[in-house]
């Protein structure tokens, strides 16, 4: 299931709905929140919808089978977590990090950098010098094998972003992969698995003649 948060493009400042995402639009499932707990002060850490995604999900996949499809470009996406409680971010080879070629590091940045695909980014002080540094986290591909007679390529790929795995561990740091196929040109790009869990590591295992 890829959740994410939108608006409508006719009301771009209204107030963000729960979606789930589908190959054609987004089917609208706001309707599960009311099921949320009512949050008093202190409040909890983190955000309380994908805190409670176990027990959405069921009701979620039953709203969305049926709602409406809203097509994609009749949308805006901001960031699909409202309330992150963290981020950790993988850094490599950067110069001032003094670290060799391939030695992976671990930061933090402020959760109010999040910035979804429909938003953009304000530069808070433009009389100060701004380093631009996005982290894209739309996909990592990788992982790549071919085939025994190389018309056919298998990978993994995080294109569909955080699974329902990413909520269950606080140390999660980036998007689980699902199996990807494509024809050797590029072509025919589609996705066969469609698991809660990361898929990752694909390989080609000859039938045995």
């Amino acid at each position: 299931m890829r959740i994410c948060r939108f608006t409508l493009m006719t009301d771009a400042d209204a107030t963000p709905r729960l979606g789930v995402m589908e190959e054609a639009g987004i089917r609208d499932v706001t309707a599960v929140t009311d099921e949320l707990p009512q949050l008093r002060w202190p409040l909890p850490r983190g955000d309380q919808m994908i805190a409670n995604l176990t027990h959405l999900r069921p009701r979620m996949e039953a709203v969305a089978a049926q709602a409406p499809l809203i097509s994609r470009e009749r949308v805006r996406l901001p960031s699909p977590v409202a309330n992150p409680g963290k981020f950790i971010c993988g850094v490599g080879n950067w110069k001032h990090h003094k670290a060799p070629l391939g030695m992976l590091g671990f930061l933090f940045k402020v959760t109010s950098a999040l910035a979804g695909e429909g938003e953009g980014v304000q530069l808070r002080w433009p009389d100060r010098t701004t380093v631009h540094e996005p982290e894209l986290a739309e996909a990592n591909d990788g992982h790549a094998v071919w085939n025994a007679d190389g018309k056919q390529i298998l990978w993994n790929s995080g294109a569909y972003g955080f699974r329902d795995e990413a909520p269950l561990y606080d140390n999660t740091f980036q998007p689980y992969g699902q199996n990807w196929i494509m024809n050797a040109d590029g072509s025919d790009q589609r996705m066969i698995t469609d698991s809660p869990w990361e898929d990752s590591m694909p390989l080609y295992i000859p039938a045995s003649g």
